[in-house]
C-alpha cells in the first residue's frame, strides 16, 4: 500500500488553489495524478470511467445517426481533449471505433456491440443498459479494494433506486434495466414489502429508506449524496495518507461539481465540509456561480 503523505498534507492547498470563483476539478484531478504511482493512478482513472461512458454513449448516438461514417471520423479542434472529466479525448474514443483498442476493454467490448447494433429490436437505453452492465462487470473485479467497494455500494444504490421508481410508476416491464445478475436484484424483483426486505441485509438500508420518504426532491438528492459521502469516509477512517483517502478525495469532488452546477450553494456548502475534513479552510464569500 502506498502513502502520500505530502500529497495528502498539501491538499488544502491545492483545493484553495483552484479557487476563487470556481472549483477547478479539472486542474485538480491533474495536479493529483501527477503525484500518484503508476498502479495507484490506474485506479485513480477508473474513479472517472463513468465520465468517460457518458462520452461514449454520446459518440454513440452520433455513430449510429450518422448515414456517412466518414463524418462521423472528421476530426474537430475539440477532439483531443477529454470530454468533462474522463481520461479519454473524443479523437482517442473515435479511434477506437475504427482500430477497436486505446480504450479500456469492457469499452471496446461494447463499440464492438454497437456496430453490430440492430436497431429494429434493440434501442439505445439498451445500449446503455449494456455499458451499465460491462462497467460494473469490470469494476466489480478491480484489484484495488476501495474502488472495488465503492463502486458495488454505488450499483447497489442504484439498483435499489431504480427498484423503488419501477414500484411507483407501476412499470414491471422494464425490470430487465437493472445491473447485474447478484442476490439484491432477485430479491429486488421479487419483494413486495415497502423495504424490499433489505433492512439487515443491504449495510445502508435503514438510512437509504429514511431518505426516500422525503418529498422534496432536491433534499433527497442532497441526502443521498451525504450518503454516498458517509459510505466513503467509512472505508477510509483510518487510512489518512494512503491512496484511498485520495481517492474519497477526488469522489468528494464529484459530487461537489455536480452540486456546483444543480445548487452553488449546495456546493459551497460540500466544499467546506470538504475543506475542513482535509484541514482547510474556504472563504465562501469570494466563490461565484
Amino acid at each position: 500500500m502506498a502513502f502520500y503523505y505530502y500529497l495528502v498534507s498539501g491538499l488544502p492547498e491545492l483545493l484553495t488553489e483552484s479557487l476563487p470563483k470556481r472549483l477547478d476539478h479539472f486542474a485538480l484531478k491533474v495536479e493529483i495524478l501527477e503525484h500518484l504511482n503508476k498502479k495507484d493512478a490506474q485506479w485513480m482513472e477508473q474513479l472517472y470511467w463513468p465520465y468517460d461512458n457518458a462520452s461514449l454513449l454520446k459518440l454513440t448516438e452520433e455513430y449510429i445517426a450518422g448515414t456517412d461514417k466518414r463524418e462521423f471520423f472528421l476530426e474537430r479542434e475539440t477532439d483531443n481533449q477529454p470530454d468533462s472529466l474522463g481520461t479519454y479525448s473524443i479523437r482517442a474514443i473515435k479511434q477506437a471505433f475504427k482500430d477497436l483498442e486505446g480504450l479500456p476493454p469492457y469499452m471496446i467490448e461494447f463499440i464492438e456491440k454497437v456496430q453490430h447494433w440492430d436497431k429494429s429490436n434493440y434501442g439505445l437505453n439498451n445500449l446503455e443498459h449494456e455499458l451499465l452492465e460491462l462497467f460494473y462487470k469490470t469494476v466489480r473485479r478491480s484489484r484495488n479494494t476501495f474502488v472495488r467497494e465503492y463502486f458495488m455500494f454505488d450499483e447497489a444504490l442504484r439498483n435499489i433506486l431504480l427498484a423503488q421508481t419501477l414500484r411507483k410508476l407501476q412499470k414491471l416491464e422494464v425490470q430487465s434495466y437493472f445491473v447485474g445478475d447478484e442476490e439484491l436484484v432477485q430479491i429486488l424483483k421479487k419483494s413486495s414489502s415497502p423495504d424490499f426486505g433489505l433492512k439487515g441485509v443491504v449495510e445502508f438500508a435503514d438510512a437509504l429508506f429514511q431518505i426516500l420518504e422525503i418529498e422534496n426532491w432536491i433534499e433527497r438528492e442532497q441526502k443521498l449524496d451525504m450518503l454516498r459521502w458517509s459510505f466513503v469516509d467509512e472505508r477510509v477512517q483510518f487510512n489518512y495518507f494512503t491512496s484511498e483517502a485520495v481517492f474519497a478525495f477526488l469522489l468528494k469532488l464529484q459530487w461537489i461539481d455536480r452540486w456546483q452546477q444543480w445548487n452553488p450553494e449546495q456546493g459551497k456548502k460540500m466544499l467546506s465540509q470538504l475543506s475542513k475534513q482535509v484541514g482547510g479552510t474556504v472563504n465562501l464569500e469570494l466563490l461565484t456561480q
